[in-house]
C-alpha cells in the first residue's frame, strides 16, 4: 500500500491548498519552486499593511515542518506556531494530503490568533470609525 510516499513538492501542494483554504495567497513561482515560502497573508494593522509568510521545510529522516514569519513590535510572533508531522508517530510513506491540509487550516487559525494579539492588531480594533 505504498501509494503515498508523497514528493516533497506534492506536500507543499497540499500545504498550500489548505492555507488557500483560509485566506492565504500562493508565494509567487519562483518563491515556490526555489524556497520553503509556500503562502503569504497581509493584515491591515494600526501600522499599516503587514504581512505573514509560511514556509514549509520536509527533513524525511525526521519530520515535516510548517513554520510562519509574522513581524511585530521586532519579534517575530508566529515563532511558537507550526504544525507538525513526526515521522517517529507517523512514517513519512503514510502521511497524506489530507493530513497536510487539516494541519495547515489549523497553523492558520493559531497565526491568526497570535497576530489579532500583537498591539497594532489590538489598536485597530480599538480605534473608533470614522
Amino acid at each position: 500500500m505504498s501509494n503515498s510516499n508523497m514528493t516533497y513538492h506534492e506536500m507543499k501542494q497540499a500545504i498550500l491548498q489548505g492555507l488557500l483554504h483560509s485566506g492565504w495567497k500562493a508565494v509567487d513561482e519562483i518563491s515556490m519552486n526555489h524556497t520553503s515560502a509556500v503562502a503569504k497573508k497581509s493584515f491591515q494593522t494600526a501600522v499599516g499593511e503587514r504581512t505573514a509568510l509560511a514556509y514549509f521545510t520536509d527533513s524525511p529522516d525526521e519530520c515535516c515542518k510548517l513554520s510562519g514569519e509574522y513581524t511585530s513590535e521586532g519579534n517575530n510572533v508566529l515563532s511558537t506556531t507550526s504544525f507538525f508531522v513526526w515521522y517517529s508517530l507517523n512514517p513519512r510513506s503514510e502521511v497524506t494530503a489530507d493530513d497536510l491540509i487539516t494541519g495547515a487550516i489549523e497553523f492558520s487559525k493559531n497565526a491568526e490568533v497570535r497576530i489579532a494579539d500583537t498591539m497594532p492588531m489590538r489598536l485597530m480594533r480599538q480605534s473608533p470609525a470614522e
